[in-house]
């Protein structure tokens, strides 16, 4: 029965409060007391205008979220999760080349030699996909951006699909036995050799409280040029 949550904090504290605040449909404010603070609404020197969302005067804004399955080779789903930011497959700790063949639908896409992929909404676009070398896209896009990470390939690039895309992703590392996914930084899971993540827009959104004028364009241009 929250009527919003206020969020005291970085990236990191707003995404895991927005995992805990999506499946009950609350919205969230953040206050930036982290370093870059790219989701936050507030600095700490603007503190005073989160009267306004007393007073009623704000606008809330949705951001698509992902929904994330992990599909066993005999087709049954063995675990399942969401995400605001990205989901990441990667080998973890120990830095070696995988083998990952991304398909879109029934339809084969491309095959991968890299130390991972990433799959993110236009939220997370600007996080770890950006890092990566992924573009950068407007929250009000509906799509999935998908990047390698470090390709040992001349052709490798990354794709944007829209967000109405089943995107799969197989694990067929012969020298790993298991991979890892990562949602949002922070929940892990276990990919083994011949399963496959199973990626869909989410029926969840995160729901950000706007009470500044200023949009997605201005506060990148103000957050990119930030130490």
């Amino acid at each position: 029965d929250t009527d919003a949550v206020a969020v005291l904090g970085g990236d990191g504290t707003i995404l895991e409060s927005a995992r805990q605040a999506a499946p009950f449909g609350t919205p969230i404010i953040g206050v930036n007391l982290g370093r870059i603070g790219f989701m936050a609404e507030l600095e700490p020197g603007e503190i005073d205008l989160i009267t306004r969302m007393v007073q009623g005067d704000y606008e809330i804004e949705n951001r698509s979220m992902l929904n994330v399955e992990i599909v066993s080779g005999s087709g049954k789903v063995r675990s399942s999760g969401f995400a605001l930011n990205d989901a990441a497959i990667t080998n973890g700790s120990i830095s070696r080349i995988v083998d990952l063949e991304l398909s879109e639908g029934k339809v084969p896409i491309a095959a991968y030699r890299a130390d991972g992929i990433i799959v993110a909404t236009p939220t997370g676009s600007t996080a770890y996909s950006m890092a990566a070398g992924g573009a950068i896209v407007d929250p009000r896009l509906s799509c999935f951006c998908v990047t390698p990470i470090c390709p040992h390939s001349l052709s490798a690039k990354p794709l944007i699909f829209p967000d109405s895309a089943v995107l799969t992703i197989k694990n067929v590392c012969q020298r790993e036995k298991m991979l890892y996914l990562t949602l949002d930084g922070r929940a892990n899971f276990e990919l083994y050799r011949g399963e496959h993540v199973r990626i869909s827009r989410s029926p969840l959104h995160t729901k950000f409280i706007k009470l500044k004028k200023s949009g997605f364009y201005i506060k990148l241009r103000q957050k990119m040029n930030e130490k």
